[in-house]
């Protein structure tokens, strides 16, 4: 919605200190869409952290940036205690309740002066955010992220790390793009993604074929 939109660009218009969360057993979709997102914000000069409750699937360590992501179950967890005790914004993505964090949850509520918004396509968030991209009909959030940098910053501002991100999330959520919720647009982002040069059959390859 175009005033969701507005509503996010003004919340981003001063730098800002972000936290990124995604879901305990974080997915392809949950970790593409927050590399992407974050990318996103640095590029706007934002300082950012990705973090996850626990360790993701060794098949998505090729994507990049997955590095950066701190592991609140993990040897990093003082430093996600500061991060998101000084977060002016807190994204969650990919999931809709805060119950899917484990104990992150318990860190994430002793911050009350952060905004918080979600961007999310499950079914009825359980929460309140000060924002809520919320879309159950999309495909996925990769997807929903994807919309709202073009909506944003235009699709020129998607970077070539970032594509392959996205498209890790929107390739998984969708059973390789078979099942009923994927749309004409899913494929015309599909294409957008392509167009940043991407390797189609490396990242299929990377998350099916490497046990």
């Amino acid at each position: 919605a175009k005033n969701k939109i507005e509503e996010l660009k003004t919340l981003l218009q001063e730098p800002k200190r972000v936290v990124i969360l995604s879901h305990t057993n974080p997915d392809g979709d949950a970790i593409g869409s927050s590399l992407a997102w974050a990318e996103t914000l640095k590029q706007h000069g934002h300082k950012v952290t990705c973090v996850v409750p626990n360790r993701f699937p060794y098949y998505l360590d090729f994507m990049p940036g997955c590095q950066d992501i701190l592991l609140f179950k993990g040897d990093k967890q003082d430093d996600v205690v500061e991060a998101v005790k000084s977060a002016d914004v807190i994204f969650c993505l990919d999931f809709h309740t805060m119950t899917r964090l484990d104990g992150l949850g318990d860190v994430i509520d002793h911050n009350q002066h952060a905004k918080r918004v979600l961007i999310d396509h499950h079914l009825d968030p359980m929460e309140d955010f000060d924002l809520m991209l919320s879309y159950p009909k999309a495909s996925s959030t990769c997807y929903l992220v994807a919309l709202i940098v073009e909506q944003l910053y235009g699709a020129e501002r998607i970077t070539r790390d970032m594509a392959e991100n996205l498209f890790v999330g929107m390739m998984t959520d969708t059973g390789n793009f078979a099942f009923s919720s994927v749309t004409p647009d899913v494929f015309r982002m599909v294409s957008v993604l392509a167009s940043k040069e991407i390797s189609i059959p490396d990242i299929h390859n990377n998350v099916y074929n490497s046990f």
